[in-house]
């Protein structure tokens, strides 16, 4: 009879080897992701996880929502949804200022980061994709992110993004009328104090600090603007999908009228703002059938 010990040391080659396959099987579920670095002008690092995809295929970048980043929770379920589907996924992290930024930011911190800055980091992901190979994208974005995803295709036109999906796109959280004081009141301090840093109120945020440049261009993201902005990639014929849920505290029956009536709009019974618990696989399968509507899977 064998002891336990002369049993171990007879199946240790096959135990290795069994812990090995798994191994390699956990690392296979994550498609072998990296951490990607830019060096942007003025020494300024970025950084992005990274899923390899095949060249054929469109790069799905996935923004973040506001002072948010890539290991956000939504965001993060957002790109493992879409990572088990074989697509080249591009998860950046908004630098907001700061160089090789990995943590959310508090609203009052001194924000002077701009809306424009964030476009331009974001073409700058494009650009060493393409350079990568790869030739088109899509653009997916949770919350703010998703004004990013539609300014950006906009503001780029010559880019070919072949679809956009807005998870939990919702409108300003200030009233018209509250929002034309800040603005009235930033546009003083830009001439009086354009270095200065001041309270306002901005997504979120009831005491984002910031110069009057920050909150200005942030501002300017404002309902009417998004949908002439939508109105332009339909008629240059860029579909874009929205998915909202219907307990998202942040859209009312108005705003649900209005992305039925500007884009391809899809809501799902019960889910939130971030699509919380059981919500996360209602999402990951919405994507898939978004993916396979644009006959791309």
């Amino acid at each position: 009879m064998h002891s336990p010990k002369s049993l171990v040391k007879r199946h240790r080659p096959l135990l290795i080897l069994s812990f090995s396959v798994l191994i390699m099987c956990l690392l296979s579920q994550k498609v072998m992701a990296e951490t990607v670095k830019l060096l942007l002008p003025g020494t300024k690092v970025v950084t992005a996880t990274w899923h390899h995809g095949h060249v054929n295929q469109p790069v799905i970048i996935v923004m973040h929502g506001f002072l948010q980043t890539r290991t956000f929770r939504a965001t993060s379920n957002i790109i493992d949804a879409l990572t088990s589907q074989g697509y080249a996924i591009l998860g950046p992290n908004l630098s907001l200022g700061i160089s090789d930024r990995q943590q959310s930011m508090q609203c009052q911190a001194a924000h002077q980061h701009t809306f424009g800055g964030d476009l331009k980091e974001m073409l700058a992901w494009t650009q060493w994709a393409q350079a990568k190979g790869y030739k088109s994208f899509i653009i997916v974005g949770h919350s703010w992110g998703s004004q990013h995803g539609i300014s950006f295709a906009n503001t780029y036109p010559t880019l070919p993004i072949k679809a956009l999906i807005a998870i939990s796109l919702t409108p300003p959280q200030i009233s018209p009328a509250e929002r034309a004081l800040q603005v009235r009141y930033a546009q003083q301090q830009l001439i009086k104090q354009p270095e200065a840093l001041h309270k306002y109120q901005l997504s979120f945020c009831k005491n984002y600090t910031s110069t009057a440049v920050s909150y200005l261009s942030y501002a300017a993201c404002t309902e009417k603007k998004l949908v002439r902005g939508l109105g332009k990639l339909r008629r240059r014929k860029i579909p874009v999908y929205v998915v909202l849920g219907s307990k998202d505290r942040r859209i009312n029956k108005g705003w649900v009228k209005l992305m039925k009536k500007n884009t391809h709009l899809i809501v799902v019974p019960g889910a939130n703002h971030f699509f919380s618990s059981i919500h996360e696989l209602e999402l990951a399968d919405k994507l898939e059938e978004i993916l396979g509507r644009m006959a791309i899977l």
